[in-house]
């Protein structure tokens, strides 16, 4: 029987029909974009057809075919606008002769396109983007353009094909293609998005007050759709038949300035973070704690004015004490997002303060049993989320403060003070020379500072003959004391600074403990609940993949947002059969 159907096909057809559950063969012939789609799923793997034995002369009657957009959105029934057909092709042969027809028979804009290279009995019929985001839609009482809601990327072609041909093989295909060639959609890198839908202004028109009053004042609410893609295949003279299908992402965007403004009062210009960096900084400016600290150790050398030895007045030189802090990894710290596979927190950007990642919430949106609902999700899978948000978001305080105070301890802290001493070489009359210098050194760090463990170093340098002996002499036995004296002042400057820093560093704490409740509890958990599940009430996403509503058609999703007015659609389905011998 095999040997008489390959007059029926060529040597090289008869191979290339010979489809995997993972390709959708393009092969030189398939010159129009198409989509390799690629899965691993048992339950998608290939299937027996009809169990049909193909004889000499026999033929069938076929039919496949794609609809990239089905179902309604708003007031909108998409199966019954011309702008978003798709494409059915029928085989019915009469006494061996092709009859091969399309619905409808003639297509919108640019209509449909006879397959030209060489793959006869296949129609496409690509979606024109433009046209559709430009149909008209009422939601709220307010007429608006579709785009407004659908925004469907521009970087690719939304495509239906289908394929029907009297000796028993039909195809299907829906799926999104790039206007440069085939993509593999299993690569979400190369592979173009379809678009997002405007979930903010679906649910503020359509949703009860307590979700409304939720999304109204988000920045953004968007759920983002991957590209996405199904085919099927049925020959029935091999008795094969392939359904699979693919979605690359989806993913929920939620915009909101409440993290942001929470945490305003901590990093913004004048915040907490920048009260502890200028408060640092002013310990040098006039007045502050270690510039006094120098006026106080000069005078107390003051205690060296005897007999013939005195401090050279005003000769004080490099009294520019230092202190430098860096506050860069505290700062990090407060920019960084919570990152976790499926979600990523910005502290940063309003526009995208939450980005759910779908896929990585619900395990996997590929893969999937016919006709899985993903979403509503349970409590199982939305409560580790929040969980991770709280745990993040409630450890922030004493993450942040650890840090700052390890800043502030590593500040570090520079002297290098040096007074003049002089001699008194007069014998009847006052003849004060310069004779050697007290150095007063400090190399240490705030934390050294405030903890009382930072230490003076005072030393004298005479190099004059004669003079700088009995200098020497007279002024050695009183640096022990004038030490004592010295780092005594040092340690009541450090508990000044302590007294001064500790207050303002506990602020931050006490800031950042007020940032979870505005974030978590009073928005992004009923948010969320309301959107996916997990509360008391379902969701109102409703997703399902891998759509199979008969033994022959498949599709990539079915979406439903308050279906009610709102949005029911199914993306990317195709078809392939059912076959019968003629």
């Amino acid at each position: 029987m095999q040997e008489q159907n390959k007059d029926s096909r060529t040597e090289g057809e008869s191979a290339k029909h010979k489809v995997s559950r993972r390709t959708i063969v393009a092969g030189a012939a398939w010159a129009t974009p198409v989509v390799m789609i690629a899965s691993a799923s048992p339950a998608l793997a290939a299937t027996s057809g009809s169990g049909m034995a193909c004889r000499v002369n026999e033929y069938f009657t076929t039919k496949g075919g794609g609809k990239f957009l089905n179902g309604s959105l708003f007031n909108l029934n998409l199966d019954a606008i011309a702008e978003v057909y798709g494409v059915d092709v029928l085989n019915t042969p009469l006494s061996g002769t092709p009859n091969v027809t399309k619905e409808p028979a003639t297509g919108p804009t640019p209509g449909y396109t006879d397959r030209t290279d060489g793959v006869v009995d296949a129609w496409a019929n690509p979606l024109n983007v433009g046209v559709l985001e430009a149909l008209q839609v009422s939601l709220g009482g307010v007429t608006q353009p579709l785009g407004a809601i659908l925004n469907i990327a521009e970087t690719g072609v939304l495509n239906q094909y289908g394929l029907a041909r009297e000796n028993g093989l039909s195809r299907g295909f829906a799926g999104l293609v790039s206007n440069t060639g085939g993509v593999t959609l299993s690569d979400v890198q190369s592979a173009p998005a379809f678009g997002n839908i405007n979930l903010k202004t679906v649910i503020a028109n359509l949703a009860g007050p307590t979700l409304a009053n939720l999304v109204e004042p988000l920045t953004a609410l968007n759920l983002n759709i991957g590209a996405v893609g199904a085919q099927a295949e049925i020959d029935s003279c091999l008795t094969t038949q392939s359904r699979d299908y693919h979605i690359a992402s989806a993913d929920l965007t939620v915009g909101s300035d409440v993290l942001v403004n929470a945490l305003d009062p901590v990093v913004g210009q004048g915040g907490a973070i920048d009260a502890v960096n200028n408060a640092v900084n002013g310990l040098t400016a006039e007045g502050g704690l270690l510039s006094d600290l120098v006026t106080n150790l000069v005078s107390a050398l003051n205690v060296l004015n005897v007999g013939l030895v005195r401090v050279k007045a005003g000769s004080e030189t490099g009294t520019n004490v230092a202190v430098s802090i860096d506050l860069d990894p505290v700062r990090k710290l407060l920019a960084d997002p919570l990152v976790t596979d499926a979600l990523s927190l910005s502290l940063t950007d309003a526009d995208k303060m939450l980005f759910l990642d779908l896929d990585a919430l619900v395990g996997s949106l590929n893969d999937q049993a016919a006709n899985t609902r993903v979403l509503p999700a349970n409590a199982a899978v939305i409560d580790p989320l929040l969980s991770d948000i709280s745990t993040f978001l409630n450890q922030l305080p004493d993450t942040v403060v650890a840090a700052l105070q390890d800043a502030v301890n590593a500040a570090t802290v520079k002297l290098d003070l040096k007074v003049a001493l002089q001699y008194n070489r007069g014998i009847l009359t006052a003849d004060w020379v310069d004779a050697g210098v007290i150095n007063i050194l400090l190399d240490t760090t705030l934390g050294e500072l405030m903890d009382g463990t930072a230490a003076l170093k005072v030393t004298l340098n005479s190099d004059v003959p004669v003079v700088g002996p009995l200098l020497a002499a007279i002024v050695n036995p009183l640096l022990a004391g004038l030490a004592v004296t010295l780092n005594g002042l040092l340690a009541t400057a450090g508990s000044a600074i302590n007294d001064l820093l500790t207050p303002l560093i506990s602020n931050v704490g006490t800031l950042l403990e007020g940032v979870a409740g505005p974030v978590l509890t009073d928005l992004l958990d009923p948010l969320l609940k309301g959107l996916l599940g997990g509360g008391s009430e379902p969701g109102i996403i409703n997703l399902t993949v891998n759509v199979q509503e008969g033994a022959y058609d498949v599709a990539a999703l079915k979406l439903s947002v308050l279906p009610s007015g709102g949005i029911d659609v199914v993306l990317a389905k195709a078809y392939a059969g059912e076959n019968l011998a003629v």
